[in-house]
């Protein structure tokens, strides 16, 4: 029943955050593939370190924005999208965290990919060629916007690239570069804050 009302609340705060968040979105869900050979497993083996170590070098090339916090006032939107560019394999370099714990500190995760799971509360698709898709860097692919619950009181909001078939109230995984986080008005006059992160 709690869940279901902050959801609510959440579908109206979103509204409100589109409109402050001059960025796009998208979503996808990618699992990683099991490899049943030796030869196969270590080619991927390798190739995630080589992932993982472009990756860092990438996002070493970023200068993140690690004073302000509030995700709509940091500028670290721009510079996500150019790293986000660069993952060619997110599941490769991804890391499974607390999703409170990143939106307590989310400094400490700037230049890292994260993995959270959680219950889709919101869902916005963006077609190509949309002013979303473009400021996402995906204007062939079109962008969306995925609001997560994770637990009772997280809220997690993806801006990704590309369009989604997630529906509310389903279980996703999903994955990107956290930004920061902002504090976004409900209906009933409260505020809620998300954890920002683009990626897809």
């Amino acid at each position: 029943m709690r869940y279901q009302k902050v959801a609510s609340l959440i579908c109206v705060a979103l509204i409100a955050a589109s409109s402050m968040f001059v960025i796009g979105c998208g979503g996808s869900n990618r699992s990683a593939s099991t490899n049943t050979s030796s030869s196969s497993a270590n080619s991927s083996a390798q190739s995630s370190a080589q992932q993982q170590k472009e990756t860092k070098e990438s996002s070493a090339e970023i200068k993140w924005n690690t004073s302000e916090v509030d995700a709509q006032k940091n500028g670290n939107f721009t510079p996500a999208v150019k790293v986000l560019n660069k993952t060619d394999d997110m599941n490769a370099v991804a890391e499974d965290v607390d999703a409170a714990a990143v939106m307590q500190k989310p400094w400490e995760y700037y230049g890292k990919v994260i993995r959270v799971t959680g219950t889709v509360a919101v869902v916005a698709n963006y077609p190509p060629d949309s002013k979303r898709a473009k400021q996402m860097g995906s204007p062939s692919k079109g962008a969306s916007d995925v609001v997560v619950m994770v637990g009772h009181d997280t809220i997690v909001e993806f801006f990704l690239q590309g369009t989604t078939d997630l529906q509310k109230n389903a279980q996703a995984t999903l994955m990107g570069y956290p930004i920061g986080r902002t504090q976004v008005e409900n209906k009933v006059g409260g505020k809620f804050t998300h954890l920002i992160v683009v990626g897809k």
